[in-house]
C-alpha cells in the first residue's frame, strides 16, 4: 500500500491530513474551496512529534533529564522502546513542515497557487 501525501489546510494549519480527510472537513464546514500546503518530512535532526503527547519535541542530546516543560525521554511514562530494550521510543514521529500552496476544490481539484 502506497502511503498518501499529507496536506496542511487553511483551517488547521498545525496538523496535517489526507485529501480525503479534508475533503471531507470541507463538507462538514460547508465550504467549497480551501488552501493546502503539501506536507514535506522535515530532515532536520533538531525536534520530531511524538505522537503520545501530540506535540513537536525537541531533541535533547546528552541530557539525562529532559527540561521540565518536556516530558521527552527515559523519564516520560510514554516511553516504550521500539525493539523492546532501550533506545528510540515507539512514539517519535516525523515532524512536517508547509511546502507548495494549492487551492483544493471540493471535488478533489488541485491547483497550484503561484507565489
Amino acid at each position: 500500500m502506497k502511503k498518501q501525501k499529507l496536506y496542511f489546510s487553511d483551517f488547521n494549519e498545525e496538523r496535517a491530513y489526507t485529501l480525503e480527510y479534508i475533503i471531507d472537513k470541507m463538507k462538514e464546514k460547508k465550504i467549497t474551496e480551501c488552501e493546502v500546503s503539501v506536507a514535506i518530512r522535515d530532515t532536520a535532526q533538531s525536534c520530531f512529534f511524538c505522537v503520545a503527547v501530540q506535540k513537536v519535541v525537541a531533541v535533547q542530546k546528552n541530557s539525562v533529564r529532559p527540561p521540565e516543560d518536556e516530558s521527552c525521554g527515559k523519564l516520560c511514562c510514554h516511553y516504550k522502546p521500539r525493539n523492546g530494550k532501550n533506545g528510540c521510543c515507539k512514539s517519535k514521529n516525523y515532524r512536517y513542515i508547509p511546502g507548495d500552496k494549492f487551492k483544493l476544490s471540493i471535488d478533489g481539484k488541485l491547483t497550484l497557487i503561484m507565489s
